[in-house]
């Protein structure tokens, strides 16, 4: 966000060599500034929207700057864009309240890598933290505010005073948490780990090894690690916000907890965890639903759309010649 995007314009416009100007996040300036380039140079356009109207919170200053760049210059930008894609079909009513015409939005989710389903041999991640012989709850996302690890330590408290029998797994880059989480962990050293940022070998173990993925999050679009965790059969615990219920059922393929409702957060962990019936249905129908989230497979979707595009501009180019 520090970068000077109306750069982006003036480099544009020198550039001849793009078929496609593809930006992301509806929320940032330099969707103008493709825009503006892109109609000048008459290149198609595409644009992700990324979920900017997503609920909860935002810094003052964050919050100052949305309006604006929504209602004047996003808007103006969707005037000149040949397509949009909306990561979730909960977007659609939203980009077309600020101008997106329904027959130029495509629905391509967000997807993840076929790694995350390949059943990892000799899986040692427990063994390696110590918790070999424990039911593991995880969180794997930014340890920021924003994605609520400090909600599910508080969860997490309230399951230790009665149970030793539920280790909890905090991991991912450090966003202003990592040192609370740590020291909240020093009450229960043995249930309670906050090893920071994960290499990819170990994510993919954490997600295949563990018991519950918990991501009791404040604000999304569609979490790539909800989808993550799906391709690993991991059972669910997560905000149902935004796009996340247009995307997974609860019962079906997770289970939901409001934001800062530590109770029932504590309660949908317990569920799964002394239901192994239902965890073993969430399991299956993670691994059944996953499939449609590879990238391979949007990638091919995604190919299409700029042929579409492209074949659409290039016949109003002949209808205006």
């Amino acid at each position: 966000l520090t970068y000077v995007w109306p750069q982006i314009f003036v480099r544009l416009l020198k550039q001849n060599k793009f078929d496609v100007i593809h930006t992301h996040s509806f929320n940032q300036a330099h969707i103008f500034f493709a825009g503006a380039a892109a109609k000048i140079k008459n290149t198609a356009m595409v644009h992700t929207t990324h979920g900017p109207w997503i609920a909860g919170k935002r810094p003052i200053l964050a919050q100052a700057l949305v309006w604006p760049t929504q209602n004047i210059f996003s808007r103006q930008a969707l005037k000149w864009i040949d397509g949009v894609i909306a990561i979730t079909t909960w977007e659609i009513p939203f980009i077309k309240r600020f101008g997106g015409k329904k027959a130029l939005i495509e629905y391509i989710p967000n997807g993840m890598s076929k790694e995350f389903a390949k059943p990892v041999k000799n899986n040692d991640f427990k063994k390696k933290y110590e918790i070999k012989d424990k039911k593991m709850v995880l969180f794997l996302g930014r340890l920021a505010k924003t994605k609520g690890p400090d909600i599910l330590m508080e969860a997490a408290y309230r399951i230790l005073e009665k149970r030793k029998d539920i280790a909890f797994v905090f991991a991912g880059g450090d966003e202003g948490l990592q040192n609370f989480l740590e020291e909240k962990a020093k009450k229960y050293p043995d249930n309670i780990k906050v090893p920071g940022r994960l290499s990819n070998e170990d994510m993919i173990k954490a997600y295949q090894t563990c018991d519950v993925y918990a991501l009791p999050t404040q604000r999304e679009g569609v979490p790539l690690t909800m989808y993550e965790a799906m391709a690993a059969g991991a059972p669910i615990v997560i905000t149902p916000i935004s796009g996340i219920p247009y995307e997974v059922k609860e019962y079906e393929n997770a289970l939901f907890a409001d934001y800062g409702d530590v109770k029932t957060l504590k309660e949908k962990i317990l569920e799964i965890i002394d239901n192994p019936k239902l965890a073993k249905k969430l399991r299956e129908n993670n691994l059944k639903k996953a499939v449609q989230y590879d990238w391979d497979k949007i990638e091919k979707k995604t190919l299409h759309f700029y042929y579409k595009i492209l074949n659409r501009k290039s016949n109003t180019r002949l209808l205006n010649n």
